[in-house]
């Protein structure tokens, strides 16, 4: 599994309101944002408006293949516009995200009879994030368990922004990925990223991310592990 902590046997399967109703949701604070606030931290933006966009894209996957623990890609603006739009609506502000275990992974049966055989797609356990985000366009992930213990001391374990400063002229968004946790894989950050893209771009039936701040009541829990199963292993 990417993050070190939980074994297999404590992964996380709350109830169907691993939060409570949004208006009693309090913000992660105790913590200081570790990436870049803004574009310009990174790129010079305004030196980069006369160049195409698939240079602009370029620059910035070369800018961080060789920076650990960092990520950066792209995606299409209307994508990202989606995205941005979601979550800065003040009723689209928190969600939750699985890791779900490796398969084939195995601890020779330590946690009951069967686990010896490994773990698959089907059985694999997992552990929540909670998502919130922080305007203008950055996003924040600490375990589930530590924000319902206390909200204000939950730690990060991993961040990301999206960046929508090349959406008017060059339908180009860049998304920048920063790993708190050194024991989050950055393979799984990927995904982690991903099913938020996916979840703040509002498109699956049901659309999980408004259910999930605006109709708790609607929110099923099960239901949505399992979608989000599918999507980590590549079946949905």
């Amino acid at each position: 599994m990417g993050l070190s902590g939980p074994s297999s046997s404590t992964l996380s399967r709350p109830a169907s309101s691993p939060l409570p109703p949004s208006p009693q949701r309090r913000a992660m604070s105790g913590f200081n944002f570790v990436g870049p606030k803004n574009l310009d931290n990174i790129l010079d933006v305004e030196a980069c408006r006369d160049l195409p966009g698939d240079e602009v894209a370029k620059m910035w996957k070369a800018y961080h293949d060789d920076k650990e623990g960092c990520l950066g890609w792209v995606m299409e603006g209307e994508v990202g516009s989606a995205v941005l739009s979601t979550a800065r609506d003040r009723n689209g502000k928190f969600f939750i995200v699985p890791i779900f275990e490796s398969p084939g992974s195995s601890d020779d049966g330590a946690n009951g009879p069967g686990d010896c055989y490994g773990t698959t797609p089907d059985n694999a356990g997992y552990f929540n994030l909670v998502v919130q985000f922080f305007p203008d366009s950055h996003f924040v992930l600490a375990p589930l368990d530590k924000y319902q213990a206390d909200p204000s001391s939950a730690q990060p374990v991993l961040s990301f922004s999206v960046f929508d400063d090349f959406i008017p002229d060059k339908n180009l968004c860049l998304v920048r990925a920063d790993v708190v946790a050194k024991g989050l894989d950055e393979a799984d950050a990927v995904k982690v990223v991903s099913m938020c893209v996916r979840g703040w771009e509002g498109k699956g039936s049901p659309d999980y991310v408004h259910l999930f701040n605006n109709k708790t009541e609607e929110f099923q829990f099960d239901r949505y592990i399992e979608d989000a199963r599918k999507q980590w292993f590549g079946v949905l």
